[in-house]
C-alpha cells in the first residue's frame, strides 16, 4: 500500500473516531445551573445527534460561551430567556409558510399523535424530539378544539376575514403550528430530527449570546470574566454517564407557553414570608405609600400575545 494511501485511511480513521466520541461518548454534559427542563433535554438531544464537525464544533463554542456565567443569572432570567428562545426556534420555522385548508383538520392530528407514541414506545425518537411534536400537537388540538376557538374555525373554514381582534393572531397560531404537522406526518425520524438539530443547534448560539448580553449589561461586576471556558472543564455542566436517566418532558403547550413550567416551578412563586412576619402590624410590613406620587393619566396596553414579535 503507497504511503498516499496509509495517510488517506489514517485521516479517515481519526475523522470518524473523533465524531463517533463525541456523539457515541459514554459520557455526556448537562446544566447544572437552574435551567428549564427543555434546555437539559436539548442539550443532551444535540450532542447525541451533532455528526459532522461542524455541528460539533457550534455546539461546543455555545456551551463554552456561555459556561462562565450561565451559573450567575437567577432562575427567572434563565427560564424567560431559554424557553423563549426555544419556542420561538421552533414558531418561526414556519411563520411565513402558506398552509392549505384541507390541513386543518383532527384526522391530521390524530395520525401525528399516532406516529409520535409508534416512534416513542421504539425508542427512534429522542425524548426532545417527543416533546417538541407532543407541544406542537398540543397546541393545534388546542386552536382547532377548545370552546373559545371554534368561531375563529368557522370563519377561517369559511374564507372569511373576521372582525374579532383575536382572529388575526389564532389564525398567526395556526400559521405556524399546522406545517409542522404536516411536515412530521411526510417524514420519517431522521428527517425530523435532522430539522430539530439544525434549528436548535443556532438556538443555543442564540441563547449564549442573549445570557452574555444580559451579564455585561446588569447587576454583576463589570470585571467578571466573561472568558469562553475550555469544554473539557467547564463549570456550569457537569458530565454524566451515557445511561443516566432524562428529566420528564415539560407538559405544556409551545404557543401557550408561560413565563415558568408550571410542573418545574410552581414551588418557586410558594410566598417566602416567614410566619412571624405575618403577625406583624400591616403597617410594619408594606412600605407607606409616597405623598408625592402622581399616578399617570394613561395606563399602557398589555401585550396581547408574545408571538406577534416572531
Amino acid at each position: 500500500m503507497s504511503r498516499i494511501k496509509i495517510y488517506l485511511l489514517i485521516f479517515i480513521v481519526i475523522s470518524f473516531l473523533k465524531n463517533e466520541t463525541f456523539a457515541s461518548s459514554k459520557k455526556f454534559i448537562t446544566p447544572i445551573f437552574n435551567g428549564p427542563t427543555e434546555f437539559k433535554l436539548m442539550v443532551d438531544f444535540l450532542q447525541r445527534k451533532s455528526e459532522s464537525d461542524e455541528e460539533i464544533s457550534l455546539f461546543q463554542k455555545s456551551i463554552s460561551k456561555m459556561d462562565p456565567f450561565a451559573s450567575l443569572l437567577n432562575k427567572d432570567e434563565l427560564h424567560f430567556t431559554i424557553k423563549t428562545e426555544i419556542y420561538k426556534g421552533i414558531l418561526k420555522k414556519y411563520k411565513n409558510a402558506p398552509i392549505e385548508k384541507a390541513n386543518v383538520n383532527l384526522a391530521l392530528i390524530q395520525e401525528c399523535t399516532k406516529k409520535a407514541e409508534e416512534l416513542k414506545n421504539k425508542k427512534k425518537i429522542h425524548t426532545f424530539s417527543y416533546w417538541v411534536i407532543s407541544a406542537l400537537i398540543s397546541d393545534a388540538k388546542y386552536l382547532l378544539t377548545d370552546p373559545s376557538n371554534l368561531n375563529f374555525l368557522r370563519v377561517y373554514k369559511a374564507g372569511e376575514q373576521g372582525s374579532d381582534k383575536n382572529f388575526p393572531i389564532w389564525k398567526r397560531k395556526l400559521n405556524m403550528v399546522v406545517p409542522w404537522l404536516v411536515f412530521f406526518e411526510g417524514a420519517d425520524e431522521i428527517e425530523f430530527e435532522s430539522m430539530i438539530k439544525n434549528i436548535h443547534l443556532e438556538t443555543l448560539r442564540v441563547i449564549s449570546q442573549y445570557l452574555l448580553v444580559m451579564v455585561q449589561n446588569s447587576r454583576f461586576d463589570k470585571n467578571i470574566d466573561i472568558r469562553p471556558s475550555k469544554f473539557s472543564n467547564l463549570k456550569s455542566f457537569k458530565w454524566i454517564e451515557e445511561k443516566a436517566a432524562l428529566p420528564k418532558y415539560p407538559d405544556e403547550n409551545i404557543s401557550k407557553q408561560n413565563s415558568s413550567s408550571p410542573s418545574e416551578d410552581i414551588k418557586g412563586w410558594v410566598p417566602k414570608d416567614k410566619p412571624n412576619d405575618l403577625n406583624q402590624p400591616k403597617a410594619a410590613i408594606d412600605p407607606a405609600p409616597d405623598p408625592n406620587y402622581v399616578p399617570p393619566a394613561n395606563l399602557p396596553k398589555p401585550v396581547n400575545d408574545w408571538m406577534e414579535s416572531i
